[in-house]
C-alpha cells in the first residue's frame, strides 16, 4: 500500500470471530512481525471516465450527500512532482505504518467500500513525512486501492498533498492538490457495480478541493484499512494525534464499524520504526454506524 502492503509488527491486538456466531470473539495478542511476503507482479488498471455529475450521484447513493456540499474545486490532472515527498511502493512486510485493519480474508464477506474523516497534522521537521489514508486490499499481499494525504515541511511552510493510488499498477501515487495542516479530509474508496470499477475519492472539507477517478482494477476485497504511515528508513517524528472519525467499511450486510464481528479478524497494528519511535492506534470507540480512533506518535516506545 503506499509502502505498505502489509502488516507491521508488534503488539498486535486481535479480535477473532468464532465460526457461526458473529458475536463470539476471542482476543489474541501477537508480539512479532510475520514472515515476509513475495512481491506481486504489476497489474493493469483501465481508467473509466467519471464526470462530476456521475460522482455526485454515486456519493448520494452511498449516503454522502453532505460531503458533496463541500465539492467546490475539482482537480483532474495529477501534479508532475511534489517537493518534499519521497514515498515509494514496497510490496513486502514493513514496519512503517500503524492503524486498524478489518480483515475478511477466508470468509464469505467482501469489502466493497471504506471511508473516514481525518484532520491533517503539522510535521515538525523537514527530515520526516507522514501519511494518513484509507484503503481496500493490500492485506496479505493483495492489490490495493487507497486515497490519502502526505504531510511534509516544504520551503513555503507546512503543507500536505492529497493523492489517489492504485498499488501495483506501476504509476505510484497520483498527487492531486495541496491540503494544509489543520484541514478536515474525507477519504473514500468504493466499488461501482454498473461499471465494474473502483472509485477513489479524496476531498478537503475545509477548502472545498477534491479529486476522484475510477478504474477497473483487481483490488483485493478481503480487507479495509485506516492507517498512519512514515518512511521505513526514518524515525517517527512527534506530531499531534491523527484522529479518524466515522470510519466505516461496507460488507454485503451493510455499514460496519472497524471492529465489526463480520470481519474475521480486527487487527490493531502498532508501527514500530526500526530507527526509533512508534505510532499506536488507541481508544477505538463507536461513532454512529462507524468508529473513531486516535493514532498517537511517540519518539520512543
Amino acid at each position: 500500500m503506499r509502502l505498505r502492503t502489509l502488516l507491521i509488527g508488534l503488539c498486535i491486538a486481535v479480535l477473532l470471530t468464532a465460526t457461526g456466531s458473529p458475536d463470539a470473539r476471542t482476543r489474541v495478542a501477537y508480539a512479532a512481525d510475520p514472515p515476509g511476503m513475495p512481491e506481486l507482479p504489476p497489474v493493469v488498471a483501465r481508467e473509466i471516465p467519471l464526470s462530476t455529475d456521475r460522482l455526485i450521484q454515486l456519493l448520494r447513493q452511498h449516503g454522502l450527500a453532505l460531503v458533496t456540499t463541500h465539492m467546490l474545486h475539482r482537480f483532474t490532472i495529477p501534479l508532475p512532482s511534489v517537493p518534499g515527498m519521497h514515498y515509494g511502493t514496497q510490496l513486502t512486510w514493513t514496519s512503517n505504518w500503524g492503524g486498524y485493519v478489518a480483515d475478511t480474508i477466508n470468509s464469505d464477506n467482501v469489502v466493497h467500500e471504506v471511508r473516514a474523516y481525518f484532520t491533517t497534522v503539522s510535521i515538525p521537521t523537514s527530515a520526516y513525512s507522514v501519511a494518513a489514508w484509507t484503503g481496500i486490499g493490500g492485506w496479505q499481499g493483495h492489490p490495493m486501492a487507497q486515497t490519502g494525504v502526505d504531510m511534509a515541511w516544504v520551503r513555503n511552510g507546512q503543507t500536505g498533498w492529497a493523492w489517489l493510488e492504485l498499488v501495483n499498477d506501476g504509476n505510484g501515487p497520483r498527487w492531486m492538490f495541496p491540503a494544509p495542516a489543520g484541514h478536515v479530509m474525507f477519504s473514500n474508496v468504493f466499488y461501482d457495480a454498473p461499471n465494474n470499477g473502483w472509485v477513489l475519492y479524496i476531498s478537503d472539507q475545509t477548502s472545498g478541493s477534491w479529486a476522484s477517478g475510477e478504474w477497473t482494477f483487481p483490488t483485493g476485497q478481503g480487507s479495509a484499512e485506516w492507517i498512519v504511515e512514515v518512511q521505513p528508513s526514518e524515525a517517527v517524528p512527534a506530531f499531534s494525534p491523527v484522529t479518524f472519525t466515522n470510519a466505516i467499511w461496507f460488507s454485503p450486510q451493510g455499514a460496519q464499524r472497524i471492529d465489526s464481528p463480520y470481519a474475521v479478524t480486527t487487527w490493531n497494528v502498532q508501527l514500530r520504526s526500526p530507527v526509533s519511535g512508534c505510532v499506536t492506534p488507541f481508544n477505538l470507540r463507536p461513532d454512529g454506524a462507524g468508529s473513531d480512533f486516535d493514532d498517537y506518535s511517540a519518539t520512543s516506545c
